[in-house]
Parts: structure tokens; C-alpha cells; sequence
């Protein structure tokens, strides 16, 4: 089951292209990486069990080995994955990116008016002195 949340709402899909399919590639990489942490975890052990006659170290050194085992298989695992789908998402972005471009030359008339009015800051209203003033928390001062 992907991972749910924000992600899912239709205005981050709009300003984030590739969210939702970035957050179920993350959630495969995640589950990924918990198998491959108690798979690496489980055969490490048992080989270890199984050939314990022959191993020169105790019970306890096996577990240590087992688990150090199990979080270094389980790192690689998610972090190769993570990265594929980062890389993923990145394509994903680039290509929305270059279609807007292609669209704004397209229409370069509508976006020129529009990049005029995104570049001037809002306008902000004037300051009334009989407001009581403030401080940094939006207290009163006396």
C-alpha cells in the first residue's frame, strides 16, 4: 500500500507533476529495503547456524554479524531504489518543465502579460497610525 497524505491532494499533483507516482515508487523502495533487511537478516543467521562447527566465532558474534548484515543489506537496497525514483521524478519534472516552456512560446503574448504581472510584488495597503503598535508575536505594546 503507497503511502498516503498530502500527496494525494489534486493541488499538489498540479504544482509537484510526478508526486503521486514519486510517492508510490518511495513506498516500493521503502518496502524494499524492510525485506531486504530481515531477508539479509534471517540468512545470515541460518547460514551462520548451520555452519556453526566450522565458524570460529560464538552465538553471540553470529547475531552481531547477522544484524549488521541485515541493516547493511537493507540500506543498499533503499537507498538504490530512493535514488532510482528520485531520478524518476527528475525526468518527470524536466519534462513538464520543457512542455510548459514549449507552451509559453507557443502563446508568447499571454505569457509575456503574465510574467509582467507574476514579477511586480503585490501591493501592500498603507499603514494606518491609529493602529496600536506591535511586537514581534503580534502583542500589544502599552
Amino acid at each position: 500500500m503507497p503511502l498516503t497524505g498530502p500527496m494525494d491532494d489534486p493541488q499538489v499533483e498540479e504544482k509537484y507533476p510526478g508526486s503521486k507516482a514519486y510517492t508510490v515508487c518511495q513506498s516500493g523502495a521503502f518496502m524494499s529495503g524492510v525485506f531486504a533487511t530481515v531477508t539479509g537478516g534471517l540468512v545470515t543467521f541460518i547460514g551462520q547456524s548451520a555452519l556453526r562447527k566450522r565458524l570460529p566465532w560464538g552465538s553471540n558474534s553470529a547475531m552481531v554479524i547477522s544484524i549488521v548484515v541485515a541493516a547493511g543489506s537493507g540500506w543498499v537496497v533503499a537507498y538504490t531504489r530512493s535514488r532510482e525514483c528520485q531520478q524518476k521524478w527528475y525526468k518527470i519534472r524536466s519534462a513538464h518543465e520543457e512542455k510548459l516552456k514549449l507552451l509559453a512560446k507557443e502563446d508568447s503574448g499571454t505569457s509575456t502579460q503574465a510574467t509582467e504581472v507574476a514579477s511586480k510584488p503585490p501591493e501592500q495597503p498603507p499603514s494606518s497610525p491609529a493602529l496600536p503598535k506591535t511586537n514581534q508575536y503580534g502583542d500589544p505594546i502599552q
